[in-house]
């Protein structure tokens, strides 16, 4: 093998290993995630439920938790580059996600 054929592999090993070690980050940041969003809902989203029933912040507390964990489920099974640039995209937004029900829950806990 030349030294431009074993370079040219090499990098590519490494850029694959690269890629598959940024996956496996994310997947566990994204397990986390969902793992949070999980625990928030079943602690905080009882009381206001209790009290009111399913107010309008209850309700947008769900749709946020909903869309924390259907962005998270997608980054879990993602498997390429191009994927994983839009799995970190779509953590982002379930972060966010995550942060929009805590505020909705706590709003409707004040609120109750």
């Amino acid at each position: 093998m030349s030294v431009l054929e074993q370079t040219t592999y090499d990098l590519a090993v490494r850029a694959l290993s690269q890629q598959e070690q940024g996956l496996v980050e994310l997947r566990a940041r994204t397990g986390t995630l969902l793992t949070a969003a999980s625990l928030i809902a079943s602690f905080l989203g009882a009381q206001p439920i209790a009290r009111n029933g399913l107010s309008e912040w209850v309700v947008l507390a769900l749709s946020a938790f909903c869309l924390s964990v259907a962005l998270s489920i997608y980054p879990l099974r993602a498997s390429n580059e191009p994927i994983v640039e839009s799995a970190s995209r779509l953590f982002v937004v379930s972060g966010i996600s995550l942060l929009l029900q805590i505020g909705f829950l706590v709003v409707a806990i004040a609120v109750s």
